[in-house]
C-alpha cells in the first residue's frame, strides 16, 4: 500500500529547518519590531522575512541563539502579513510562520486623543494642573507639558505619568503652557506617538475653550452619545456610511471626545451586517449603558423598505466587541409601519424603547412600549402606546424640570442642498404624554411641534440629535448632523457631519438651540 505517499518521494525526501515560534511583530513609525523565540536547531544560518506579496524581504542571519530579533523600516503606514522561513547551509527551509502587524504614521497620530484639562490652579510661580482621566485609553503612557521657567526664562518639558491627574509646577512663568498626550501601541513599540497638541491659558478655575462647527467631519449621521461611566469620555455612534476620507463604508462608526469638541475616530461597532435581515443598513443606533454592559439599539433598512426592524447588540467595552442579539421586532410583528429610529429611556425604575418614522398609514406615529427587566426584549407588544404622528422621526427625550421634553425630526434628511430637515420640540408632565407644542396642540396630530432648530446659509439639514448633555456649569448642549452647504454631497453620499450647539432655555421653560440655527463661527465650549 506504498502508493499513497510514493509520489511524493519522486525527488528523494525533503528536509525542513525548524520554524521561527512564538513570533510577536511591534508597531513603530514606518517601521515594526519582529521577535521571536530562540532558534535551537543548529543547522539554522538564517531567517528570510518577506511581505507586500513576497516582492519584499530582509534576510537575518543566525549565529546564535540570541539572534531573535530585526528591525524591518522603511515601511509605509498600513496593515502587513509576514511570512518567515528559516534556511540551513544546504538549502533546505523551514515550513512557513504568518504574522501580522501594523505600520502607523500620521494617520494613526491624527486618531490619537489629547488627555483633556479638569482645572488650574495658580498662584504666583506655582501652577497645578489637574487632567482628566485615561483609564481605559489603549496605549496612552504620559503627558508631556512643555511652559517657561521663572528660574532662566527658558522652556522646559516635564511629563505626567499616565496614571496620575495631577501635577505641581514651582517655576512657572508666563501665560500659559503647551500639552500634548503620548502613546505606545504596545509594550516593545520601537517608537511613540504623539497627540495634537494645545496651548492652554494658566488662569485659575476651569479652562476656558472655544470652538467651531462642525465637531467632527466627514460624517457622523444620526449620532447618538452617551458618557462612559468607566473612562470619563464621551462615545458617540452613527448610521452605516460611506467615508470620503478612506473610501470605505463604516458600519456604526464610533469617536470619541473629552469635552463634546475634540472627536476622534476609534473604529466600528460591526465588521458585518447582522444577518437577522436579508437586506438593508445599520441606522440610526442608540447606545446604552445598562446592567454595566454597552447595549447598542438600531435599525435595519433600506430606502422605502416596507417591514424595517430594530436590533440589539450588546458589549463589555464601549469602542468593539459588539455581539448583535439578534431583532427585538419587525414592523409587521409590532404594528407600526416604518419601524426605526430606536432610543432607549428609564423612568420610574422601568427600562423603554421609543421609535417610529415618517408614514401616512392609518397606524404611523412614534410609539414608546416597555422593555424587560434586562432591556433586550419587550414585554408585551400589544401594549406599546403612541406619543407622535407620523410626520416625525427621530425621537429623543430629555427630562428636565418637571417635563419630559420630546425632541425630533421633521423634513427630508437627505436630499443634499434641497434637504429641509430640521429639529422640533413637544413637552409633556408624563412619560406616555400628552406631548404639547409651545402653543397647546397634541404632536399626536400632524402638522404641530415647535421649531428650536433649522438651516442658515452655511449648514443644510439640522436633525436627528442625540441625547442632550449637560456640562458642569448646569448647561444643556445637544448634538446633530448637519451638511456644509458649500459641499453637501460626495460620490452621493450626503456628508452629515456632527455639529454641536447650545440649548438656550426661555422664562416658559422653552429650549432654542443656538439662535435657533447651528452655529458658524467660534463659540464658547461646555465645561467638564
Amino acid at each position: 500500500m506504498d502508493a499513497t505517499y510514493k509520489q511524493f518521494l519522486d525527488d528523494g525526501p525533503i528536509t525542513y529547518s525548524q520554524r521561527v515560534d512564538s513570533v510577536k511583530v511591534y508597531s513603530g513609525r514606518n517601521r515594526v519590531l519582529v521577535t521571536w523565540r530562540p532558534v535551537s536547531d543548529p543547522r539554522v544560518t538564517k531567517v528570510n522575512i518577506f511581505w507586500s506579496g513576497d516582492s519584499q524581504h530582509k534576510e537575518v542571519p543566525i549565529s546564535s541563539v540570541s539572534d531573535t530579533s530585526v528591525i524591518i523600516d522603511q515601511l509605509t503606514e498600513g496593515n502587513y502579513v509576514f511570512d518567515f522561513y528559516t534556511y540551513d547551509d544546504n538549502g533546505n527551509h523551514s515550513v512557513k510562520v504568518e504574522a501580522l502587524g501594523a505600520v502607523y504614521d500620521t494617520l494613526f497620530e491624527k486618531r490619537l486623543t489629547l488627555r483633556g484639562v479638569n482645572s488650574i490652579e495658580s498662584n504666583d510661580h506655582l501652577l497645578e494642573i489637574k487632567f482628566k482621566s485615561m483609564l481605559g485609553v489603549s496605549g496612552y503612557i504620559n503627558e508631556e507639558i512643555v511652559y517657561t521657567s521663572a528660574l532662566d526664562g527658558l522652556q522646559k518639558n516635564i511629563s505626567l505619568a499616565g496614571t496620575d491627574s495631577l501635577i505641581s509646577i514651582s517655576d512657572f512663568s508666563g501665560e500659559g503652557f503647551t500639552h500634548r498626550s503620548v502613546y505606545k501601541p504596545q509594550s516593545l513599540s520601537p517608537d511613540l506617538f504623539y497627540s495634537a497638541s494645545q496651548y492652554v491659558v494658566a488662569a485659575s478655575g476651569a479652562v476656558a475653550a472655544t470652538y467651531t462647527n462642525a465637531v467632527f467631519t466627514p460624517i457622523l449621521a444620526d449620532p447618538t452619545v452617551m458618557k462612559d461611566p468607566v473612562s470619563g469620555y464621551y462615545y458617540a455612534y452613527g448610521t452605516e456610511d460611506k467615508w470620503s476620507t478612506d473610501n470605505k463604508n463604516h458600519i456604526v462608526p464610533i469617536v470619541r471626545s473629552a469635552d463634546l469638541v475634540s472627536w476622534s475616530y476609534v473604529g466600528d461597532a460591526f465588521t458585518t451586517r447582522p444577518s437577522w435581515k436579508s437586506s438593508g443598513g445599520i441606522w440610526a443606533p442608540d447606545i446604552a449603558v445598562i446592567n454595566g454592559k454597552y447595549y447598542l439599539y438600531y435599525a435595519c433598512s433600506t430606502w422605502g423598505d416596507d417591514n424595517p426592524g430594530i436590533g440589539l447588540a450588546i458589549s463589555s467595552f464601549p469602542t468593539s466587541g459588539f455581539v448583535d442579539q439578534g431583532k427585538l421586532f419587525l414592523s409587521s410583528e409590532i404594528g407600526v409601519p416604518n419601524s426605526i429610529d430606536p432610543f432607549y429611556f428609564e423612568d420610574g425604575g422601568k427600562k423603554y424603547l421609543f421609535w417610529g418614522s415618517f408614514s401616512t398609514a392609518a397606524s404611523q406615529g412614534t410609539y414608546g412600549v416597555e422593555l424587560s427587566d434586562d432591556g433586550t426584549t419587550v414585554k408585551n407588544m400589544n401594549e406599546k402606546f403612541k406619543i407622535a404622528a407620523g410626520d416625525w422621526e427621530a425621537v429623543n427625550l430629555f427630562k428636565k424640570n418637571g417635563y419630559y421634553y420630546f425632541f425630533g425630526s421633521k423634513g427630508s434628511c437627505c436630499e443634499g442642498a434641497s434637504s429641509t430637515y430640521h429639529v422640533r420640540v413637544a413637552r409633556a408632565t408624563s412619560l406616555a404624554g400628552p406631548y404639547l407644542d409651545k402653543d397647546g396642540n397634541d404632536i399626536a396630530e400632524r402638522g404641530n411641534g415647535t421649531i428650536v432648530l433649522q438651516k442658515n446659509a452655511l449648514y443644510i439639514g439640522p436633525g436627528h440629535n442625540a441625547r442632550v448633555i449637560t456640562d458642569k456649569k448646569g448647561d444643556d448642549w445637544i448634538l446633530y448632523h448637519a451638511m456644509n452647504a458649500n459641499n453637501p454631497v460626495v460620490d452621493n453620499v450626503n456628508q452629515r457631519a456632527l455639529l454641536l450647539d447650545k440649548i438656550n432655555w426661555d422664562t416658559d421653560g422653552w429650549p432654542l438651540v443656538n439662535d435657533g440655527t447651528p452655529s458658524v463661527s467660534s463659540t464658547t465650549a461646555p465645561v467638564f
